[in-house]
């Protein structure tokens, strides 16, 4: 109906302008919710002990178990969680370890060696060749300079 359908809208766009919950805002409801579960817990404890104080001696015990089989199948789950996380960590270094070793491998020993050498002669040639384009500046400039000396001679 009309109506139901305005209200969904209405719950839509609620949904729509509340903030995007985060990881860490999901972390802490954990921790929360954690805490809160602890509290049921013992509340719950001490109302059985007062409720069964001679008639079940149990009862403690079985609450007790519930509360660490609670506890466990929580940290099962988050073991589950960090196992999954390590496994994609993983894939992904083990991704990006084939990359640098495909895309250049690491010099090794006559390589290196030839590398080094190729360097040094290229290193060399680029001084000299540095050092006659510094002098062809200058001489560059001198000439520029005597140009505009004769031009003003001339005149």
């Amino acid at each position: 109906t009309l109506e139901d359908a305005k209200k969904q809208f209405k719950d839509l766009n609620k949904i729509i302008s509340e903030p995007a919950t985060s990881s860490k805002d999901l972390v802490n409801y954990e921790e929360e919710s954690k805490e809160l579960n602890e509290q049921i817990a013992k509340l719950a404890e001490r109302r059985l002990l007062k409720n069964n104080s001679g008639e079940d001696k149990l009862a403690l015990f079985r609450q007790q178990a519930a509360i660490i089989a609670r506890k466990k199948e929580g940290t099962a789950q988050r073991l589950t969680m960090l196992q999954e996380e390590v496994n994609s960590l993983s894939g992904e270094v083990s991704k990006k370890k084939e990359s640098a070793k495909g895309a250049h491998g690491m010099l090794k020993g006559e390589e290196f060696k030839r590398y080094v050498n190729d360097l040094r002669g290229k290193s060399t040639i680029y001084k000299h060749k540095k050092a006659d384009l510094s002098e062809l500046t200058g001489e560059f400039g001198i000439l520029q300079r005597t140009e505009e000396l004769l031009k003003g001679r001339e005149k």
